[in-house]
């Protein structure tokens, strides 16, 4: 399926990876490892992510927060390498802002599903 979304960079993904390897499983790397995800919580049947009832919207969801998933594994791996470290990056401040605009329209779009979620 075609993402509504536009270009999900995938292309990003899959050079980001050939340089440096595969991600880690989830739970596999330092640190906690991510909570559940998306599918898991409660009224989600198997837990899998996808129901036999899925429609295109639920499709659309699951792609999104597949691909936000996907990008911060990405960003885990390639931190990793010293060079890639935030500590090193000139434009500190920009990239601060920018990752607040897009957190931003992340809590925007949180908020308004919990919204729709509510009025069912």
């Amino acid at each position: 399926m075609t993402s509504p979304f536009g270009s999900t960079g995938h292309h990003r993904h899959d050079t980001a990876r050939a340089r440096l390897g595969p991600s880690p499983s989830p739970g596999s790397g330092p640190g906690p490892g991510p909570g559940p995800g998306p599918g898991s919580g409660p009224g989600s049947g198997s837990g899998s992510g996808s129901g036999s009832g899925d429609t295109l919207a639920d499709d659309c969801a699951m792609e999104l927060l597949g691909d936000l998933d996907e990008s911060l594994w990405i960003y885990d791996d390639v931190r990793r390498v010293d060079g890639h470290a935030f500590r090193h990056a000139r434009r500190q401040d920009d990239h601060a802002e920018e990752m607040r605009r897009i957190l931003y329209r992340l809590h925007r779009i949180l908020v308004d599903w919990e919204a729709e979620a509510l009025i069912r």
